[in-house]
């Protein structure tokens, strides 16, 4: 912004402007305190200390409870020229004769002047919904009102902290991706955002997250110990330890310090990526209630305790497993990584294993039983097929092989020159004995493997 001061022109340009919208109309606000403060600068340079004051302001009064808002007048013919073009702008936080001064062009001047406009605390403090907002993408900074409400969400971390210390909160709502870093002292803040789509938050070392509660976002980055995270996608976090709720896993997880790690009704998030927790050796204990899907525990060689409640999912201990206690119960698979069910007892060298899971027996008979009722229905020639056949003088059949399909489809493809192994259940030998023509004496079925 600058004055012309022969002609008495205030020029303001889009840059001094805060965007409100780009599309489908470009609107942008002009915080008439910032201009008044800014005409007061310009009145002290060399140039403008000898001319005619350029506005006179009224600050904000406090009657009966109520703080009226200030007024701005502009005075001594001075006028405002908006930086020409097609957009809008709105004359927000004070009264004033501005839109009366303009310079007609193509931008449209909306004032907002009221005889109860006020400047309430209480309403101030309601239209931050409890905390301050940030999202990266706006280029809004500053402190003044309505800075950091859903109106003008703030882009920095400095900015959103110093209104949320003036007005009292502890809360934090991150309206797109952003890393938290040297700038993100948020102690015992609780950090909001729109979805785990919308919101990608990185945590780097140099922030404070200590006793941090994060909530409905995508998280990855090095913790701080003593936090809690409820209904997120969780990436790769180092140094974890606290509580996490109802979240979806797709990283590794590296435990630190000597608070038990605590993770509530959690999932698989991609079927392609096995969730790993990194003991970090030793230090602390896990719970894992009511997980389903795979997980993977590694490094572990302190005494430390893991108790895991499994709803249908499969526990992986890797041979870095090497100490403590490993109790899991539910329903589902404990196994080492070459696959190998892992019972009741000492396991590795120095894990004491206690395996409570429920129908694990139960799946392998239901497994067995199913094989050989498909065995039973090949047997009674329901998709079977004999090759191999070989015989004797007489053209008696001496030998063959039987082989038994899953349907008809992969039976039929196996006798076409297809694949000969896609639903194949068994295969067997077959081999006859005669005594002569048309002298039977045995016949014999042995299954291959």
């Amino acid at each position: 912004m600058d004055i012309t001061w022969e002609t008495k022109v205030i020029n303001v340009y889009k840059a001094d402007l805060t965007v409100v919208q780009v599309t489908p109309t470009e609107i942008y606000n002009l915080d008439l305190n910032w201009f008044r403060l800014k005409l007061k600068d310009l009145e002290d340079d060399a140039l403008g200390i000898t001319r005619l004051r350029t506005h006179r302001h009224n600050t904000e009064v406090t009657l009966s409870g109520l703080t009226f808002a200030r007024v701005i007048e502009i005075i001594n013919g001075y006028t405002v020229t908006f930086e020409d073009g097609q957009y809008a702008v709105n004359l927000v936080g004070a009264n004033s004769n501005i839109a009366d001064k303009v310079n007609v062009n193509q931008v449209s001047v909306r004032s907002q002047n009221s005889a109860g406009l006020t400047s309430s605390p209480a309403v101030e403090y309601a239209s931050f919904n409890g905390g301050v907002i940030i999202d990266a993408t706006k280029n809004n900074t500053g402190t003044a009102f309505p800075r950091g409400t859903e109106q003008m969400p703030l882009r920095n971390m400095t900015d959103a902290l110093a209104v949320a210390t003036y007005r009292g909160f502890k809360k934090l709502y991150v309206h797109s991706n952003y890393t938290f870093d040297t700038d993100a002292n948020i102690n015992a803040f609780t950090v909001v955002g729109q979805s785990h789509v919308n919101t990608h938050v990185t945590i780097l070392d140099a922030a404070n997250v200590t006793n941090v509660v994060f909530k409905e976002l995508s998280l990855q980055g090095i913790m701080d110990g003593g936090n809690t995270v409820q209904n997120c996608i969780l990436k790769s976090l180092t140094y974890l330890n606290g509580h996490i709720h109802n979240c979806a896993l797709e990283g590794i997880y590296t435990l630190s310090g000597n608070t038990d790690a605590f993770f509530d009704n959690c999932q698989m998030s991609n079927w392609a990526i096995t969730p790993v927790v990194d003991m970090g050796i030793a230090g602390q204990n896990l719970i894992m209630t009511n997980y389903t899907g795979k997980i993977i525990i590694r490094n572990l060689s302190g005494t430390n305790k893991i108790g895991i409640g499994l709803v249908g999912g499969v526990l992986i201990l890797e041979d870095t497993v090497t100490n403590g206690t490993v109790h899991v119960s539910g329903t589902g698979i404990l196994q080492d990584s070459d696959g190998n069910y892992i019972e009741s007892g000492t396991w590795n060298g120095g894990v004491t294993i206690i395996n409570d899971l429920h129908n694990t027996a139960g799946i392998a008979d239901s497994v067995w039983q199913h094989n050989n009722a498909q065995r039973l229905m090949g047997l009674n020639h329901e998709n079977a097929y004999i090759d191999l056949t070989n015989f004797d003088a007489y053209g008696q059949l001496i030998s063959a092989r039987i082989r038994l399909f899953d349907n008809k489809q992969h039976c039929d493809a196996a006798t076409s020159g297809g694949n000969e192994t896609v639903g194949l259940i068994a295969s067997y030998n077959m081999t006859t004995a005669w005594e002569g023509a048309n002298q039977y004496d045995y016949f014999k079925q042995t299954r291959e493997g």
